[in-house]
């Protein structure tokens, strides 16, 4: 019977001191706002023309990369393929095969 009392009691407590808690809280007054410190505009107007300074200059680099990878693009396609291994052993094979009908034995065609 002590261990029963004693749970009881102790809600009974707690239930009194969160109405009590609730009574407070609507009696105090509300808390005072905290004071902003003075805002600097000068300071503000300077980071704000850096920041729109490096946000043109990292523009100005974007198109300029975009301008010289076309350029790169066009100058690679007007190159040609610059693989041209398909041709080497089509060469490679072609002197294989003419070997063969002049009558010397070669290695078997290439193949990759």
């Amino acid at each position: 019977m002590g261990l029963r009392h004693s749970q009881d009691r102790y809600l009974q407590l707690v239930r009194e001191m969160t109405s009590r808690l609730r009574e407070v809280g609507e009696e105090a007054p509300p808390p005072a706002p905290t004071p902003q410190p003075p805002c600097d505009t000068r300071n503000i107007r300077k980071a704000v023309k850096s920041i729109l300074g490096t946000q043109d200059e990292v523009w100005g680099l974007l198109r300029e990369n975009s301008r010289l990878i076309e350029q790169f693009t066009s100058l690679a396609a007007a190159a040609g393929p610059l693989d041209n291994t398909d041709h080497i052993l089509q060469q490679i094979n072609l002197l294989n095969m003419n070997n063969v009908t002049n009558g010397i034995d070669t290695a078997p065609p290439t193949d990759l």
